[in-house]
């Protein structure tokens, strides 16, 4: 009965956390659930949890879940945080209680961790998990649980009401952490192959759509393979489930226990490198499966998604007033002691300054004149140019230029 359940604690309360707090009241349990932002309470409450905004109020719970980003915050949500003026549960939960951590963190961490529970006479259960949100709306989250035999059976009802299957693996928590990890790192190096394998198809004119159908219905008919590479295919990388700085943290977290281990793993490297390209070309925002979009950037293959679409179409449309509006701008840029270069956008052909003289290329090569150039004299400049926004597009010579042999021997 419902009454006769324990009372759980609840930290973490994003879309993953949301979902596996609902289905915990659904199965019959009281859920005190912590956020931070009073602004949600009311949403909590429609749902059927208990919010509070005092970690406090979690001490007296048999058990406390927690479903967080990384590993600092596993860490101050146990020990606390002076800056931000939280108590941690290390403060104030009763012995024998169990903290049940589902985040997924580095093994060290949840080493770490552990050893802080069983100094304080509590129990740490690490329990990551493989699923997205829907498939945690749904309950059809598989859980990888490690620790003490006996806290891992206290915590077995709750497991069973949140995922399809539990799997066992050991006493060292930090255990399960690493398979979570693996499997990530795995799922990670099969998108960045489908995104590689799609980029060929398309610039060989070969429909990809077509070869995924055939690959998952032959000997890669895994998960992975249908719901990303449908995603990679159709270019549907919103909205995330995954995105990808959390997907680099965890290709991170995984070389650096292969470092500690001397386990060489070049193919993660590669998904790390292309992960923080993804992030630095502004896909911070993308789901995981957006490794097939920087596959295909880097090939220049295939189409990009629609939101891309529009802004390179603003920006060419820009240009194209750029070009018209600044088309006769005798704007001269310095970039060097011997060199001048004029405004990309203009009609003005690149200019060479020596000793104070200018030296234009005549319609005629191997021809020039000569015209004086006071350096304090420029010509007239367009409105951009005056008023320092510049032009789209200006590029700037390399002042090693100017010091060149084939300069030196344009100027004999």
């Amino acid at each position: 009965m419902r009454n006769q359940q324990p009372l759980i604690g609840f930290v973490g309360l994003g879309r993953m956390g949301t979902a596996m707090a609902i289905n915990l009241v659904a199965a019959g349990f009281k859920v005190l659930a912590y956020v931070r932002r009073p602004e949600r309470v009311a949403e909590l409450m429609a749902l059927g949890l208990s919010p509070t905004t005092d970690m406090r109020d979690l001490f007296g719970c048999g058990i406390v879940i927690t479903m967080v980003t990384d590993d600092r915050a596993e860490r101050d949500i146990f020990l606390g945080n002076e800056t931000l003026g939280s108590d941690g549960l290390a403060t104030g939960l009763r012995p024998g209680a169990i903290h049940l951590s589902m985040s997924t963190i580095g093994p060290r961490t949840a080493s770490e961790l552990a050893m802080q529970h069983v100094q304080r006479g509590l129990g740490y259960v690490a329990a990551p998990v493989f699923g997205n949100p829907d498939a945690a709306t749904a309950r059809e989250l598989f859980i990888i649980a490690a620790g003490a035999q006996t806290d891992v059976d206290r915590c077995r009802p709750m497991l069973d009401a949140l995922g399809r299957q539990t799997f066992v693996i050991g006493t060292d928590p930090a255990a399960a952490n690493l398979v979570k990890l693996a499997g990530n790192v795995l799922t990670a190096t099969s998108l960045e192959m489908l995104g590689e394998i799609f980029a060929l198809l398309r610039k060989r004119n070969i429909d990809p759509e077509l070869v995924l159908g055939i690959f998952t219905s032959t000997m890669f008919g895994s998960r992975v393979h249908k719901i990303y590479g449908e995603k990679i295919v159709h270019e549907r990388y919103t909205p995330s489930n995954f995105v990808l700085p959390l997907a680099l943290k965890d290709v991170r977290l995984a070389l650096a226990e292969a470092e500690a281990a001397g386990v060489p793993m070049p193919s993660v490297n590669v998904v790390r490198d292309r992960l923080a390209a993804g992030i630095a070309r502004g896909h911070e925002n993308l789901d995981w499966s957006a490794l097939g979009l920087i596959a295909a950037e880097e090939a220049r293959a295939g189409s990009r998604p629609a939101a891309t679409n529009l802004r390179r179409q603003q920006s060419s449309a820009t240009s194209a007033q750029d070009r018209t509006k600044h088309r006769n701008c005798t704007k001269v840029r310095v970039t060097g002691p011997a060199l001048d270069y004029p405004c990309k956008r203009s009609k003005v052909r690149p200019q060479k300054t020596i000793a104070g003289r200018v030296v234009e290329p005549d319609a005629n090569r191997g021809k020039r004149n000569e015209q004086t150039f006071p350096r304090n004299n420029r010509p007239p400049r367009c409105a951009p140019c005056i008023d320092g926004r510049g032009h789209r597009g200006d590029r700037r010579r390399s002042t090693a230029f100017a010091g060149s042999s084939r300069s030196q021997k344009n100027d004999r």
